[in-house]
């Protein structure tokens, strides 16, 4: 009889595929074929993101994986979905994504072999990937807030300056006078 992880080993491609095209799914038919594509970092970066991440998710659940690997893994897929137009739920949906894909790729198998805590415990793991996304999509947010208020800040500025809207404070006119020698 096949230990979990052997078991997890020989599904790990069928687990990735499936996963890989429950997640393309979420995207309009005209890109989904784009996407699945060469996958070039520079030619297709989400196509790319998705390969890469998933492979990486689905190794840390075989092999086991801390919280700052876990984020690492999806970082990818998250910081493209962050920029598109997804909700926040839309955007880290995909992890969840992948428990109806080992329930139907991996869970009849283990189940037979015995292994029904080890897929209990695979479904809660899955459920820290899904929290990692969701912090590296907030932080992803926030970057993008910072930087339109950034934007909108400077906009202002040059146009306060242009329509002559502008002044220095007192304080800082006095002492710039007093350098110059015109102290009053």
């Amino acid at each position: 009889m096949k230990s979990f992880a052997e078991l997890f080993a020989s599904k790990r491609e069928e687990v990735v595929h499936a996963w890989r095209r429950r997640i393309l799914d979420s995207y309009p038919s005209a890109a989904k074929g784009a996407f699945c594509k060469k996958k070039d970092d520079s030619r297709n970066p989400i196509g790319s993101a998705i390969e890469e991440g998933t492979d990486a998710i689905v190794g840390l659940l075989l092999k086991g994986g801390d919280k700052a690997e876990m984020t690492a893994a999806v970082d990818g897929i998250v910081r493209m979905r962050a920029v598109q137009e997804f909700t926040p739920s839309e955007a880290v949906a995909f992890v969840f994504e992948l428990k109806p894909v080992l329930d139907d790729v991996l869970a009849p198998a283990a189940r037979a072999g015995g292994h029904d805590r080890e897929i209990r415990d695979l479904g809660g793991r899955v459920d820290e990937v899904a929290l990692a996304a969701f912090d590296v999509y907030l932080a992803c947010r926030e970057k993008i807030w910072e930087l339109k208020a950034a934007m909108m800040r400077d906009r202002s500025y040059k146009l306060m300056e242009r329509a002559g809207l502008l002044w220095e404070e007192e304080g800082a006119k006095d002492t710039s006078d007093a350098e110059r020698g015109d102290a009053r």
